[in-house]
């Protein structure tokens, strides 16, 4: 699933500067993730950005991520086509998982430079990784807090662990019971897509489900 950097690009040097990405709105670390040398298979994201007036997320930070891939400091990138925070409220894609980048051969995908060739010229299918997306939502405890709270009671503590369980497990499956099996689809798509393989009825069915193709 994840293979080592091999370029060094950093390993010489004597200074190692490091910012906030939340200073560009990236508040999700996808950027080492999504390096093409590395041909991460998929990338797991769970957005706890405080974005709405009330402390939710609204994808901004995963579409950052995505337009970043179209600068000169994002030439490295391999990222999947993701909607704009309108189009993530409006479709609902903040109140359940979503996986982007399903079909890297897709029109919607290649039309937007990743391809074979890729928006820098230099991206390969092989290395263009889908995105399982999970944002924070309210199941059993209301995690939508502050960036500045910074005390929190141990029943808040336990709530917020809790709740981010249930997000990431479809609520112990009660929400999809074959929400494992979905999770599991996603996980080896990029290595069919490699091998020419068809992908199973059940993974169609999660995908149907899941996937956003714009």
């Amino acid at each position: 699933m994840y293979r080592k950097e091999v370029t060094r690009t950093f390993t010489g040097d004597d200074i190692l500067s490091l910012v906030d990405g939340g200073e560009d709105s990236e508040n999700v670390p996808l950027y080492p993730l999504v390096q093409e040398a590395r041909e991460v298979d998929v990338v797991f994201a769970y957005d706890s950005s405080a974005d709405t007036a009330v402390d939710w997320p609204n994808g901004n930070a995963m579409y950052q991520a995505y337009e970043r891939q179209f600068t000169e400091q994002g030439k490295t990138m391999s990222v999947p086509k993701i909607p704009t925070k309108e189009v993530f409220l409006l479709g609902g894609l903040t109140s359940k998982p979503v996986f982007f980048g399903c079909d890297a051969n897709a029109p919607s995908e290649i039309n937007n430079g990743n391809s074979a060739t890729g928006a820098n010229g230099n991206l390969t299918l092989a290395n263009f990784n889908p995105g399982l997306i999970l944002a924070k939502r309210k199941l059993s405890f209301d995690s939508n807090k502050s960036t500045f709270t910074f005390v929190y009671t141990e029943a808040e503590k336990a709530g917020m662990v809790r709740n981010g369980f249930e997000v990431a497990t479809r609520n112990n499956g009660t929400e999809d019971s074959a929400w494992k099996t979905c999770v599991s689809c996603a996980i080896i798509r990029r290595e069919q897509e490699r091998r020419n393989m068809e992908q199973s009825d059940q993974c169609k069915q999660c995908f149907e489900k899941y996937c956003w193709r714009g």
